[in-house]
């Protein structure tokens, strides 16, 4: 169903089916304000606001994984103990 209004505009009522346009914008400047809002709050400069923060390179036992290579065998073996985990606990369930 389209509407017609005095200016010439048409809105789709089912794309905007709680109150038009006027409703939409304010949720997006709502949404807008938010953002703002959050990304600039000082308890949010913890985590460094829209830039996140970096953590330091993990280590085990005095082992750091500071190369992209050490890394990707730090994950291959997590992943292979996530494999060997998986059916262990499917077998005590049932």
């Amino acid at each position: 169903m389209r509407l017609l209004f005095k200016t010439g505009y048409a809105q789709d009522t089912r794309l905007f089916p709680f109150g038009g346009t006027k409703r939409f914008r304010a949720g997006l400047a709502l949404y807008a304000a938010i953002r703002v809002a959050l990304a600039h709050w000082s308890p949010v400069a913890l985590t460094g606001g829209n830039m996140g923060f970096v953590l330091s390179d993990p280590s085990i036992l005095g082992y750091t994984f500071d190369s992209e290579q050490k890394m990707y065998y730090l994950a291959l073996v997590l992943f292979g103990l996530t494999l060997l985990a998986g059916p262990m606990s499917v077998e005590a369930d049932g």
